[in-house]
């Protein structure tokens, strides 16, 4: 079994700080890719794993390179250019976001302030959002193991909260980073 078809699998939905996302896809690309301009109804982040291209979102051109990401946002129109080989390397989750009723004022500022901003790029500077993508990949590749289920949820949390994070704007308090791992155990 692929990592990505686990994941879709065992991670379809997710409680963030402020919200709940229901994840519609886990995927990987990796060649030439010229997609038409289109749009969907949910969030699709992807992040650049190699390669170079361009990302046309909302009618701006912005190139990209490994570590970028990607936010593809709810009715706004895209596509990603990388016509000439070896392509570009991609990682992606699809899904939707919607904020909590009962969110905490802290809480509630990170998904909000995603979910009212249109960033479209953003540079993953510590490559958080990178190294977690990474234990989640390694973690849904292989046979299943004890624990494995839990494990991709606490991790598949843990990315979507650094998307939510880097994909909004810079806020006062954002900028700390927010402990999953307390919430995960709570």
């Amino acid at each position: 079994m692929a990592w990505t078809d686990r994941l879709d699998a065992v991670v379809p939905r997710l409680e963030l700080p402020g919200g709940t996302a229901g994840v519609y896809q886990w995927a990987q690309w990796s060649g030439v890719v010229e997609n038409p301009p289109h749009r969907h109804t949910y969030f699709e982040v992807c992040r650049v794993d190699a390669g170079r291209g361009r990302f046309v979102v909302g009618g701006r051109d912005h190139d990209v390179e490994p570590g970028d990401l990607l936010f593809a946002r709810p009715g706004v129109r895209h596509r990603i250019l990388s016509p000439d080989p070896p392509g570009i390397g991609l990682s992606w989750v699809s899904f939707d976001l919607r904020p909590s009723q009962e969110a905490t004022d802290e809480d509630d500022a990170l998904v909000r302030a995603f979910l009212a901003t249109d960033r479209a790029v953003a540079r993953d500077r510590d490559t958080q959002v990178g190294s977690v993508w990474q234990a989640l990949r390694a973690c849904a590749a292989g046979p299943p193991r004890p624990g494995q289920r839990t494990q991709l949820a606490a991790l598949g949390q843990a990315l979507l909260v650094a998307l939510v994070r880097a994909g909004g704007p810079d806020l006062p308090g954002t900028a700390a980073p927010v402990d999953v791992a307390a919430r995960v155990v709570r």
